[in-house]
């Protein structure tokens, strides 16, 4: 996947991730995984806390930008670090000629949890 490049002028959304967000999600989902859960099993995968889904993560950006997406379209995602509970981050976003680019980034906007985009996809018959 191609690396989404975000300039400076994008539109930026914080988000607060409460620390029961990942067991919110569980029962939602059904996708109880101990490493969403709480730190102690996180701990025993080697993660310092226990962390968001991933899945989550891509639900949300699809709820930010529903109403501006086409009736079909690709959706291309990369997780490159996880988001740990409770977190402050930022959806980075722009439109661009075919789609949308996006990032999830920490607070201080330096560190990549996310990067991916939509693409408009032809479907005329």
């Amino acid at each position: 996947m191609q690396q989404p490049v975000l300039s400076e002028n994008c539109i930026k959304k914080s988000w607060s991730l409460h620390q029961t967000l990942g067991f919110e999600y569980a029962q939602a989902s059904g996708d109880f995984n101990p490493i969403h859960l709480h730190t102690i099993p996180a701990k025993l995968f080697g993660f310092p806390k226990h962390l968001i889904h991933g899945m989550w993560t891509q639900s949300k950006i699809l709820v930010e930008l529903e109403k501006q997406l086409s009736d079909a379209f690709e959706f291309s995602v990369a997780f490159k670090t996880p988001i740990f509970l409770p977190a402050s981050i930022i959806f980075r976003y722009e439109k661009t000629a075919s789609g949308f680019n996006f990032d999830v980034v920490d607070k201080l906007q330096e560190k990549p949890h996310v990067k991916g985009y939509f693409r408009t996809l032809d479907i005329r018959q």
